[in-house]
């Protein structure tokens, strides 16, 4: 039988026996904690890890040296950890596993309990992704197209144009920015990647992934549920709010400004840090501007002194100031013409409710996307109501901000702004606001988390697979194609994006989205309003040949007469509700094509002429 010296333990720098000055003791007597430990994991382990004197010899007579009689191995802690001998007793086969290994196997379940929502989250953001990069065309709307095509005439061409015909400032300058960027290293690497939409999936979903990354890091240090500050939004924004649109950009920079608000230093490197990422705020979106402000005075708030709210407003001011300045100089006004174009200010323009599945809205604002959030974040503050938080603060901040915004879009602008990727900052604060009110409740914090990861899943698997006609911008694109011409100039009333980037023609809109503000403020003025159009055509070299009018009209109203030799076009007027300056194109002739959602007719070389 084996045999072991008294005493001789693996764990031999804690042990007492060893080293006396860092013997530990319990009332009653000196016990060797090391020893014990290491018992432990004997018996945890299936083989003998240490041996050493039985508990009652440790316990009786560790302070009067070692015994004289040897003891045996299986009175030792070295004991075979099969569950048949513990300290000299014989232990049944029948009876249950030593406590540790059930511990441990109970450990083990509720460690897989806690993952099985980052699983469930982590395989509906696989289908998602795979739904995306099948039917990648489905997820990218019209206007998106606008940046990409943008951005392909400023990084071959350097200019910043839509129609090749005249400049554009119709696009949100940060995810241009970006575009651009992405779109010169394409074309330097393989220029067939720059002809496609997914060209650019990789930097979609890298910003995607700075975000959650961001919100969920955020959270975690603020004791919420990581996994639903990472999710939601996320979620939201990589499926529902359209692909390529400014969408990713305003989520990427609202996380930063967020976790920045939530854990800068209150300092002035604190401050100027959250007034830079406000000003990209606002260079994502411009109207996040009502959120930026509001930010920032919460800033002034929670700030120790002075200087490190001057610091946040400065950093904030001095880029954005300088941005107008520019677009003042170089387009004729201080806001985008999509926002000159929509806003009915100084007239106010409610409109009731517009019921279109997703792109419900109310009062011009959409209602699952906008309304929805808003109210979340009102019932998780009154239910936080007297807890003083940073987060409920930042909640506080978005809710204000998110407020101005609707009762702008409410009061001052034309027609339901129903299009998902305008709430992005709804939908954040909506994501804090829930991380705010379970934050006392992991478990129902991670269940949302995968409901909101299903959700986006499905969304996106039903978009991918449903049956969908052809788009207004593939039949033209298709009529063109089979005509031969690759360099014309077309003046088309709807869906202008798809068109300008399948194909190399140049393409003016009629809505007047790819403008700017001087030549939509020369339509509006002219006693023919098309005829600033065709001249600005005529000016670049350019001429209208073909006129393309469809049945989507948003901004535009486009009445065809019934022979098809006339069309009336009504653009919005600024400033007015609903109001509009209308032209007349007669004496137009046959068209080349006439059916179901596509007129076409070839427009002289005169057209838009003063008589």
């Amino acid at each position: 039988m084996d045999v072991a010296p008294l005493g001789t333990c693996h764990a031999r720098d804690s042990c007492p026996r060893r080293n006396p000055s860092t013997a530990q003791f319990r009332a009653g007597g000196s016990t060797c904690l090391a020893h014990r430990a290491c018992e432990r994991r004997a018996h945890s382990s299936a083989r003998p890890i240490c041996r050493g004197p039985p508990r009652a010899d440790v316990h009786a007579g560790a302070a009067a040296g070692p015994p004289t009689q040897p003891v045996t191995r299986s009175a030792t802690c070295g004991t075979l950890a099969s569950g048949r001998h513990r300290l000299g007793r014989r232990r049944p086969h029948s009876l249950a596993p030593p406590p540790t290994t059930a511990a441990s196997h109970s450990a083990s379940r509720r460690s897989l309990h806690r993952a099985s929502p980052a699983l469930l989250c982590a395989l509906a953001a696989a289908v998602a992704v795979a739904a995306v990069a099948w039917r990648t065309e489905r997820f990218v709307p019209d206007d998106a197209y606008f940046y990409l095509v943008v951005a392909r005439n400023l990084a071959r061409f350097g200019q910043h144009t839509f129609s090749g015909v005249f400049d554009t400032d119709g696009v949100h300058p940060l995810w241009t920015w970006m575009a651009t960027a992405a779109t010169w290293a394409l074309d330097h690497i393989e220029p067939r990647w720059v002809a496609s939409p997914r060209g650019l999936l990789a930097l979609h979903y890298a910003l995607l992934a700075v975000g959650a990354w961001t919100m969920a890091t955020a959270a975690r240090a603020l004791g919420g549920s990581a996994l639903l500050a990472g999710t939601v939004a996320t979620a939201f924004v990589a499926t529902m709010a359209g692909l390529h649109t400014e969408a990713a950009a305003s989520y990427v920079v609202l996380a930063l400004l967020s976790r920045a608000w939530l854990a800068a230093p209150r300092s002035v490197a604190g401050g100027t840090m959250v007034g830079a990422l406000a000003a990209f705020a606002i260079f994502a979106r411009l109207d996040h501007g009502f959120l930026a402000v509001a930010i920032l005075f919460a800033w002034h708030r929670d700030a120790v002194h002075r200087r490190c709210t001057l610091a946040a407003w400065l950093a904030m001011a001095m880029p954005v100031a300088t941005w107008l300045l520019w677009h003042r100089v170089a387009f004729g006004a201080w806001v985008p013409v999509s926002g000159w174009l929509k806003s009915t200010a100084p007239a106010l323009c409610p409109s009731g409710i517009h019921v279109g599945g997703i792109a419900s809205a109310l009062s011009g604002w959409n209602l699952a996307a906008g309304w929805a959030p808003l109210a979340a974040m009102g019932l998780a503050l009154h239910a936080s109501r007297g807890a003083q938080s940073r987060l409920r603060t930042l909640v506080w901040a978005f809710a204000i901000g998110c407020a101005l915004h609707a009762a702008q879009v409410a009061l001052l602008t034309h027609h339901p702004a129903s299009w998902l990727w305008y709430y992005v900052a709804p939908v954040l604060g909506g994501t804090w606001a829930l991380v705010l009110a379970v934050r006392d409740r992991p478990a129902l914090g991670r269940w949302l988390a995968v409901s909101g990861a299903v959700v986006g899943a499905a969304y996106a698997s039903w978009v991918a697979v449903r049956p969908t006609p052809q788009s207004e911008g593939a039949t033209v694109v298709a009529w063109l194609e089979r005509q031969g011409n690759a360099d014309a100039t077309l003046l088309v009333s709807d869906s202008p994006g798809e068109i300008a980037f399948r194909t190399r023609h140049r393409v003016v809109a009629l809505d007047l989205l790819t403008a700017n503000p001087r030549l939509a403020a020369q339509v509006h003025a002219a006693p023919d309003p098309t005829s600033p159009l065709f001249e600005a055509a005529r000016r670049a070299g350019r001429p209208v040949q073909y006129l393309v009018v469809t049945t989507g009209t948003w901004l535009s109203a486009v009445r065809v007469a019934k022979d098809a030799q006339a069309i009336e076009i009504g653009f919005l007027r600024p400033g007015a509700c609903r109001g509009r300056s209308w032209a007349s194109l007669p004496r137009l002739g046959r068209p080349l094509v006439r059916e179901p959602g596509l007129t076409v007719w070839k427009v002289g070389a005169d057209a838009g002429a003063k008589d």
